[in-house]
């Protein structure tokens, strides 16, 4: 059979998948840590499995381990709070001397956009690996590759950076482990999931609110990858993980959606779905797989950050009923620590002074170099936009800005703050200031909790001091409206859209996400704008009646591109 002709019969397989009916298999919610906000999860393989998983409240933050193979409430083993509060956290393994599984975890914090490492599974930071990376990131998965090169897939806002993971020469183990920036390429939506196929060399991407998976190859290269849609889930994605199984070439792909966890083989055909069981109201993000043998989980076990009736936690299932009920074989002998094709050599060579990927052209080797390095044989370290003329490069892709200058390339004005507000809440978002009309020292700083911990606003005068706190439902962005007629007087107005109630909303399935305030020059009408995280934006009247009470009334829905932080414009 030719290429055309297999590539067709694959199309048509996916095709055809849709049409036979899948196996559903209930699964049990196993265990469950105690109460964490959170959205995602991985695993280690070590003596001792761990699950890992980031803490969302800002107030604790960070990332937490739990011992895999303990009872509700699984055993917390460790805790970290760098930079404060993440949303990745991700594993890489290896073997050291002794053929004992080690290797790294690795976050980022969202305040200092520092990537960070730790030890595994001593958990002992890695000083040298600590490096800047300014963004919004919202995935992280690591890939070991046939030669046995570990790189990290860091995905933000339709965009990718990879990362390799350099060891001291001929170590096995992480102590001296520094990130190496390789490129940036774009993505065409904003990874909120991801997952590698060691077997396929492939990386899985799913993004928010949407229903279709992504895949593009991995390999040791500066190219950017073609990256393709392979198919259409039954619903929203929240969640990618695969599972390697014990025939070469087929690694079974697992994607979440609510409490549904579907199961497709190559290359994307549906096998059955895996129907969480055991709570009221399931909905699961951030899985992950270990498919090693432990007494509890004899086949391997699914992970996941869980939120149903009375819970928000991590959760484990075992995945016996799930390899009974589909069909499959168990392979519980998978060592993420080893590269499945371990007889490749590695690109990287000292003709290109280990900072590119060498390839030979007739006898000539040629060197593709890595970010922020360039010359024939990649020795000359640049900086991106030469520090924007306003630092001087110290290294690759590492400026020293100029005074008054900051940002990763010295791209950035820097403005000094000259007070600080008291702590107020859990997880604070957008602020706005009131301007007092009559005496400007009295103006008001108003600011949103959006957490369940403190929800609601907190007002504060010009040296930050807390003067009052309003209980809300968990609002989002908040903004201020003067000289709104209620009545026979005019007053200010502080607005804001509540994600615990959908206050604003008619319509019982739209969530708030961001809310915006806006008045008309020409007719003098206020309107009240507020998005879910979809793509669907509401806008309302807002009025009053002669007795003083405020009324809304709306006006249109619409659907720009999606928006968490809106501004209007009254002039």
């Amino acid at each position: 059979m030719g290429f055309t002709q297999r590539l067709a019969a694959a199309v048509l397989a996916s095709t055809l998948s849709a049409q036979v009916a899948a196996v559903d298999v209930e699964v049990p919610v196993s265990a469950l840590t105690s109460a964490f906000e959170s959205d995602w999860t991985s695993v280690f393989y070590g003596e001792k499995p761990l699950v890992l998983g980031n803490d969302g409240t800002a107030a604790a933050g960070g990332f937490r381990a739990f011992d895999l193979n303990s009872a509700t409430p699984l055993t917390e083993t460790h805790a970290e709070t760098p930079g404060r509060r993440t949303k990745l956290v991700t594993t890489i393994h290896g073997r050291d001397d002794d053929h004992k599984t080690v290797g790294l975890a690795v976050s980022i914090a969202q305040p200092d956009s520092i990537l960070r490492a730790w030890e595994l599974p001593d958990f002992k930071e890695v000083e040298s690996a600590e490096t800047k990376v300014l963004g919004d990131w919202s995935s992280l998965c690591a890939w070991k590759s046939p030669s046995g090169g570990d790189y990290i897939y860091l995905f933000g806002k339709k965009e990718a950076k990879v990362f390799f993971i350099r060891k001291d020469k001929g170590e096995d183990n992480y102590e001296d482990a520094e990130f190496v920036e390789i490129q940036t390429f774009p993505l065409p939506v904003e990874a909120s999931g991801c997952a590698t196929s060691p077997s396929l060399n492939k990386m899985f991407v799913s993004a928010d609110d949407d229903k279709d998976v992504y895949v593009f190859d991995l390999a040791e290269s500066t190219a950017a990858p073609a990256i393709s849609r392979i198919g259409e889930a039954e619903d929203d994605v929240t969640g990618v993980a695969t599972y390697v199984s014990s025939t070469a070439g087929v690694d079974y792909l697992l994607v979440a959606m609510k409490d549904i966890v579907a199961v497709y083989e190559p290359p994307f055909k549906l096998l059955g779905n895996l129907k969480l069981v055991g709570q009221e109201d399931i909905e699961i993000q951030g899985l992950a797989v270990f498919q090693g043998y432990t007494s509890t989980y004899p086949s391997g076990a699914l992970t996941y950050a869980i939120e149903a009736e009375d819970v928000k936690a991590f959760g484990v299932s075992s995945l016996d009923a799930a390899i009974q009920g589909l069909g499959l074989k168990a392979n519980t002998n998978y060592d993420p620590g080893v590269a499945i094709a371990s007889n490749t050599s590695s690109p990287i060579c000292s003709a290109c002074s280990h900072n590119g990927f060498c390839a030979k052209n007739g006898k000539a080797m040629e060197c593709s170099c890595f970010a922020g390095f360039q010359g024939k044989s990649c020795k000359k370290e640049t900086c991106e936009d030469n520090c924007s003329g306003h630092g001087k490069c110290k290294g690759p892709n590492q400026c020293k800005c100029d005074n008054g200058w900051g940002g990763l390339h010295c791209s950035f004005v820097l403005v000094e703050p000259v007070a600080e507000t008291d702590a107020n809440g859990a997880d604070g978002d957008d602020p706005a200031i009131w301007i007092s009309p009559t005496d400007r020292s009295q103006s008001r700083i108003i600011t949103t909790t959006k957490s369940e911990e403190g929800a609601g606003l907190g007002v504060f005068d010009l040296s930050g001091k807390l003067l009052q706190t309003v209980v809300a439902g968990e609002p989002n962005n908040v903004d201020v409206i003067y000289n709104f007629p209620l009545g026979t007087r005019k007053i200010d107005l502080a607005y804001a859209a509540c994600r615990a109630d959908d206050t604003l909303c008619i319509h019982p399935k739209f969530s708030v996400y961001g809310s915006c305030a806006y008045r008309s020059a020409t007719t003098g009408k206020q309107y009240l704008f507020v998005n879910a995280k979809t793509s669907q934006h509401l806008q309302y009247e807002l009025s009053s009646y002669p007795n003083g009470t405020l009324t809304t009334t709306l006006v249109r829905s619409f659907s720009p591109a999606r928006a968490a932080r809106w501004r209007s414009d009254d002039g």
